[in-house]
């Protein structure tokens, strides 16, 4: 296929010790609990086979919470996020106003439906 990587866009990552960002989420290898396994083959033969552990893929939540502080849907006050009025909303209508803010929220949990952390 002659593909080539781009050594600025290219990042390796060690999984087990810090998360790897891709398409807005952070993908970590958690650890497995158990030790290496001792696999006994049908010839009789032992060997051990170390511990894979599972993916986990979370979404940045620090980084949806400042993108909602840029919007100005949150604001900090006290070390506190509070939600935040939006005047331009307040002239719809309720029933505009109920579809406009569906729309954002199921379009966060739309993005981030497979998510540990949702």
């Amino acid at each position: 296929m002659k593909l080539e990587l781009s050594m600025e866009k290219t990042l390796i990552t060690n999984t087990r010790l810090e998360r790897a960002r891709f398409l807005g989420t952070d993908i970590k290898r958690q650890a497995s609990r158990n030790l290496d396994k001792i696999i006994t083959r049908s010839n009789g033969l032992k060997s051990k086979s170390p511990p894979s552990g599972n993916i986990i893929m979370t979404a940045p939540i620090d980084k949806i919470t400042k993108k909602l502080l840029e919007r100005k849907f949150l604001v900090r006050r006290k070390g506190e996020l509070i939600p935040q009025s939006i005047p331009k909303f307040l002239v719809l209508p309720v029933k505009d106003l109920i579809i406009r803010f569906r729309s954002i929220l199921m379009g966060f949990l739309n993005y981030f439906s497979f998510v540990h952390n949702r």
